[in-house]
């Protein structure tokens, strides 16, 4: 629509396009418009606020998290400040940002994951070392808890009641059923040990998609932060 009645002199700012007609409502939207920025933007920031204090290997509920997120508030709203000051295309500052951020999220993350795989592995591999063993002991104390527990070969006392004479009953197949019990939770649990342990694994099929990915993404960001940069020269000429 906006190219339709403006032709080439479309502006980023389809409502500066409407300024010689000098009307209220369109000074109504230029307002809304810029709340609409002041709402949108904490948004956009928010999540490159957590990203970088997640990388700097701070909580972002402690204290030195919370001032790294301040630090990158205000070198993020000092240089949209600065460009908006400077520049009129609102769509090119933020084209920009998002750029940045993108580089952010699809490549110096990833990245830093991959350098810090090796030493995320090793410590994996201790820990599943110690629950190994520590659930070794505890089938071993439970084996033994429940061995404990089961009655002694003694007989029962009941009352047969039509004869009116008391009868022994031997309890041989409760043990074997108590054994058998005990053999089930045994196996049950080492499966569910097993079963997390290959939660955590990656298969190569998804680690050459996820390597795919971000060079695709990584690529994708590139070009918007060089096309968005030559246009912020250009507005300048």
């Amino acid at each position: 629509m906006g190219a339709a009645m403006f032709g080439s002199d479309l502006k980023d700012n389809l409502l500066k396009s409407f300024a010689p007609c000098k009307w209220i409502w369109i000074d109504i939207c230029s307002l809304l418009f810029a709340i609409v920025v002041i709402v949108v933007y904490p948004l956009i920031v928010y999540p490159i606020k957590m990203s970088i204090s997640n990388m700097c290997g701070q909580d972002p509920q402690s204290k030195k998290g919370y001032r790294i997120q301040l630090i990158v508030t205000i070198v993020f709203v000092s240089l949209s400040m600065g460009l908006a000051m400077l520049l009129e295309a609102i769509v090119a500052i933020f084209g920009l940002f998002q750029s940045v951020a993108g580089i952010i999220f699809y490549f110096v993350t990833p990245i830093c994951l991959i350098v810090q795989y090796p030493q995320i592995k090793a410590q994996r591999q201790t820990h599943d070392t110690d629950n190994t063993s520590e659930l070794a002991v505890s089938v071993e104390e439970s084996t033994e808890l429940k061995a404990d527990s089961l009655p002694e070969r003694s007989p029962i006392q009941c009352i047969n009641y039509q004869n009116d004479v008391n009868c022994q009953v031997d309890n041989a197949p409760l043990e074997i059923a108590s054994a058998t019990d005990l053999q089930q939770d045994k196996s049950q649990i080492i499966q569910q040990y097993n079963n997390s342990i290959n939660i955590g694994l990656v298969s190569a099929q998804r680690k050459i998609l996820g390597i795919f990915g971000i060079i695709v993404f990584s690529l994708i960001c590139i070009v918007g932060v060089w096309m968005n940069g030559v246009d912020a020269v250009n507005a300048f000429k």
